[in-house]
């Protein structure tokens, strides 16, 4: 297996076992993850998708150094602040209260704060 094939499935591992651990407690609790679970895979999907599109195409294009950093910074904000709602839903399913209501800044309105 290529060294790069072998680092994605140790990411994805890490990010499986996370999600277990995360899903299963809340599974027992609430009888729902409520996309916890789903929150935990997709980083290594947003991990995978830096390292296998973004960074490749920046050195195509001839991105610097200094660049390709600041974009990499803003892709991880930005695949966090998309995928976060899920993380959140997920503790809003067991029972817990965010401290912020996050939903006005992407526009989501599926979180349900009682």
């Amino acid at each position: 297996m290529p060294r790069a094939h072998r680092h994605l499935l140790t990411v994805l591992t890490g990010f499986v076992l996370s999600a277990v651990l995360h899903g299963v407690p809340a599974w027992t609790i609430s009888r729902t993850d409520g996309g916890m679970t789903f929150y935990f895979v997709l980083q290594a999907v947003g991990i995978a998708l830096e390292e296998r599109a973004w960074k490749p195409l920046g050195r195509v294009l001839g991105v610097p150094a200094a660049a390709a950093k600041a974009a990499g910074f803003a892709w991880t904000l930005a695949w966090f602040a998309l995928t976060n709602v899920l993380f959140v839903e997920g503790l809003v399913a067991i029972g817990m209260q965010p401290i912020i209501d996050w939903r006005w800044v992407l526009g989501y309105e599926t979180v349900r704060i009682n």
